[in-house]
């Protein structure tokens, strides 16, 4: 696993320098969907928590082609509250790798990119309840498949995420939408 992380980011910096573009598209994302999660408790009472779910990221592109390797970071934050037990913080640092498309050439202001990655991710941060453990810190697998507009400098993006795998004890919904705004550099 950890040759084919080194050899992919390997190709795809070669790969820039030898084109000598980068371009850079910092995001913040509303993941949209159900708001609300249940968790067994360990007395078996279901508490309902609801939450509020945001998306901070950048990716990168390299080259001037149409095909464009992608490389990126993104951290999923998600806070949850409850009327029956107090409320909990959780996250996902990940860390997309796959191709984009320009449906232009790389130099328009106005284009419509899409893309496709697999999304290594990591919990971090508070992953408990009171009495519930939501996640072991281990790697999981997302697919995610991206539309993002370019209007000059601004972006505007729709990405789809799927759990390729998940933890035995995760929760929500294994796919989910996420709305971008962003800038393009």
């Amino acid at each position: 696993m950890r040759q084919f992380l080194l050899t992919y980011l390997f190709i795809v910096f070669a790969t820039a320098t030898g084109s000598a573009q980068v371009e850079l598209n910092p995001y913040v994302g509303l993941i949209t969907g159900d708001r609300t999660i249940d968790l067994v408790q360990p007395t078996d009472d279901i508490f309902t928590y609801e939450g509020d779910r945001w998306q901070l990221g950048i990716d990168a592109l390299f080259g001037a082609g149409q095909l464009a390797p992608l490389v990126g970071l993104s951290y999923r934050m998600s806070s949850y509250e409850s009327k029956q037990a107090a409320s909990f913080d959780y996250g996902r640092l990940r860390l997309p790798l796959g191709l984009a498309y320009r449906v232009l050439a790389a130099d328009f202001d106005i284009n419509l990119v899409l893309s496709v990655a697999i999304a290594p991710g990591l919990a971090l941060g508070d992953d408990r309840t009171e009495t519930v453990i939501l996640f072991e810190n281990n790697i999981d697998w997302r697919g995610r498949a991206a539309a993002t507009f370019y209007l000059g400098s601004v972006t505007l993006g729709l990405q789809y995420g799927q759990n390729v795998s998940s933890p035995e004890n995760s929760f929500g919904p294994n796919g989910d939408f996420t709305l971008t705004l962003g800038a393009r550099f």
